[in-house]
């Protein structure tokens, strides 16, 4: 349906999202991404959508501030692993290999997320 941008500090981008399954308006704050997202039912004017979530602000920037910020994974940063940190390093391996604290990972910075990504993934 849209978007909608909250002003404050910072705005707040809030996706707008009719369904014709729900029965009230509902407001959701995603605890993996920080995205927010207001579904309304379907015959339910947008101005009164909007009148909820400018009800809510406060509500909803809690929230956000709980959220944990994205952090790019990158060769020479970190990574949560089974409840530790653990380094992303080059090294001279042909696939990532976990080395106590440091997972390992061939030189290719660019394949890098795909790689730590197969890793976890195993």
């Amino acid at each position: 349906m849209g978007e909608h941008v909250l002003p404050g500090d910072p705005p707040l981008t809030v996706a707008l999202r009719r369904s014709d399954r729900a029965r009230r308006i509902t407001l959701r704050v995603s605890h993996r991404d920080g995205r927010v997202t207001l579904t309304l039912p379907r015959r339910t004017p947008e101005a009164e959508a909007l009148a909820f979530l400018q009800a809510r602000e406060a509500w909803v920037r809690g929230h956000l501030e709980q959220v944990a910020p994205v952090q790019p994974v990158r060769l020479g940063g970190t990574l949560p692993y089974l409840g530790r940190e653990i380094a992303l390093r080059p090294g001279p391996v042909r696939r990532a290999t976990l080395d106590g604290d440091t997972l390992l990972l061939p030189d290719d910075a660019a394949r890098a997320p795909a790689r730590i990504m197969a890793f976890l993934k195993d």
